[in-house]
């Protein structure tokens, strides 16, 4: 529509300015070269156009001629140009698809129709990797860290190869590089990280981790488990090393991001009591206790209050199960308390309803402990039975203690940063509960055993003599207060015998 516009608009023009000049009056008149000349005046101005126009023509003619062999060669740089980008992507593809001699092919390819190297090193580099020629690749990649634009790529490549050959020093090296040129780069943060947790470097792989959360590429939940997990590690690692200053504060780093971590709280509570500050030390137990109660934080707290008098013991021991009462290990604790305290009833009605739902070693046994000062050794005995066949805590220091290894800590790492668990629920569950009906049979009161009557000699018959046998048995036991009554024989009671006359014989037996 413009161009029409513009076409019918030079018309106009052209139309007015023919009309212009053929209404000019007036001739032109000279004399040249002998010559003499007389015109008008609207000859002489439409020659003079028309000679300006075709000179114009022919100025953007020779131009053009001028410029032919440069547009010929700019032509053909395209079309190698083309080609070599057809190459290279048919490499690309040739990479992705594991053909190394169809890769190769179109490296050489691409190579030679393109000027530009930066382009052609990749395909080069990934294509003699997949031919099994590490020296081309590896010169590949690092030509390739020349060139700000292809260092990144370089860096991956170099990286990949010292993990094939096991060079877990330069791999981390290479990593770390590219980590800093794009730490928002998941790749190179999971290189950097991982590395470092198997090595164990746990405040490198603190500074990844916070790293990561700056550009978004961890959650900043998941973020701050970790580092609370990495703070920890760090901790014991330092207390094995007998630096508990350090621990302490590690410890405590970890409790500022996860108060409710049960191995930091447990291992700086067990460093602040050793300081004589017994009050902190109880103030983390608590806090870590509302959220997540532990067996190991129920000991630390034993062990911070075993110089306290009684009264004083059961009161904040009481408080602390009461921060999450309907918690299991909060009932637990209020038993083991009546249990020191020997108060066994008590105990029995917090265990029983517990050991319905689940009953592991630890309950077992204090169950056996509890029937044993009520009723005795013989009603403890099938709950000891039972303790000892019983699947013990799964859950991490159920012991009270955590004894982790480094390959620990980066499962640890795992579970607790992901999940926010200390272990890994189990494969099968098994329903480990008892009974009721069986619960009520265990922990009866033992019958009353009622003493059997005195065996009688009569008068007329001679005393036995003891052959170092022991006294033979007897059939019944006869005494004079039990008359025997033929219509209405006596009830015959479990471990009583029925007493018999005075003048009973034994009949023998006939023989066969």
């Amino acid at each position: 529509m413009i161009r029409i516009l513009m076409f019918l608009l030079a018309l106009v023009v052209a139309a007015a300015l023919i009309t212009l000049i053929s209404n000019m009056s007036g001739y032109v008149e000279g004399r040249a070269f002998g010559f003499e000349i007389y015109w008008p005046v609207s000859v002489v101005v439409g020659m003079v156009l028309i000679g300006a126009m075709g000179l114009i023509g022919l100025t953007i003619f020779a131009k053009d001629l001028a410029a032919l062999p440069e547009k010929l060669r700019r032509k053909r740089a395209d079309m190698r140009r083309e080609k070599g980008l057809v190459a290279l992507t048919r490499g690309l593809e040739a990479v992705a698809a594991g053909d190394p001699g169809d890769a190769q092919r179109h490296a050489r390819t691409a190579k030679a129709m393109l000027e530009d190297p930066n382009l052609t090193r990749l395909l080069t580099a990934q294509a003699a990797a997949l031919a099994g020629e590490e020296a081309e690749a590896t010169q590949a990649f690092s030509a390739m860290l020349e060139a700000p634009e292809t260092e990144f790529l370089g860096l991956r490549g170099l990286y990949a190869q010292a993990l094939a050959k096991g060079d877990m020093q330069a791999a981390k090296d290479y990593a770390e590089r590219a980590f800093r040129l794009r730490p928002g780069a998941k790749w190179a943060f999971d290189s950097v990280y991982q590395l470092s947790v198997e090595r164990a470097a746990w405040g490198d792989a603190r500074e990844a981790i916070k790293s990561a959360a700056r550009h978004g590429i961890a959650a900043d939940d998941v973020a701050r488990r970790r580092q609370a997990v990495l703070l920890t590690a760090s901790a014991y690692t330092a207390h094995d090393s007998d630096d508990d200053v350090t621990a302490l504060t590690e410890a405590e780093a970890a409790l500022k991001l996860e108060p409710a971590f049960t191995p930091a709280a447990t291992l700086a509570a067990q460093l602040l009591h050793q300081r004589g500050k017994d009050g902190k030390a109880m103030k983390l137990i608590e806090t870590a206790w509302e959220k997540s109660p532990h067996p190991a934080l129920a000991k630390a707290a034993s062990r911070i209050l075993e110089d306290n008098d009684l009264a004083a013991r059961r009161k904040k021991l009481r408080r602390l199960a009461g921060l999450n009462p309907h918690h299991k290990e909060s009932k637990f604790l209020l038993a083991a308390q009546f249990i020191e305290e020997e108060e066994w009833q008590q105990a029995r009605e917090i265990i029983e309803p517990m050991l319905e739902e689940n009953s592991n070693a630890r309950m077992l046994q204090a169950m056996a402990e509890i029937m044993k000062n009520l009723y005795g050794e013989a009603k403890a005995a099938p709950w000891l039975v039972k303790a000892a066949t019983a699947p013990q805590d799964h859950i991490l220091g159920a012991d009270g203690a955590f004894h982790i290894t480094t390959a620990g800590w980066q499962r640890l790492l795992e579970e607790y940063g992901e999940h926010q668990r200390l272990s890994p629920p189990p494969i099968e569950e098994l329903s480990t509960g008892i009974d009721r009906t069986e619960i009520l049979r265990l922990t009866a009161p033992p019958e009353e055993v009622v003493p059997g009557p005195e065996k009688l000699v009569p008068a007329n018959e001679p005393a036995p003599q003891d052959d170092g046998h022991g006294p033979e048995p007897s059939l019944s036991a006869v005494t004079p207060e039990t008359p025997a009554r033929e219509e209405e024989p006596a009830q015959e009671k479990p471990g009583d015998a029925i007493a018999p006359p005075a003048d009973f014989v034994v009949p023998e037996k006939d023989e066969a």
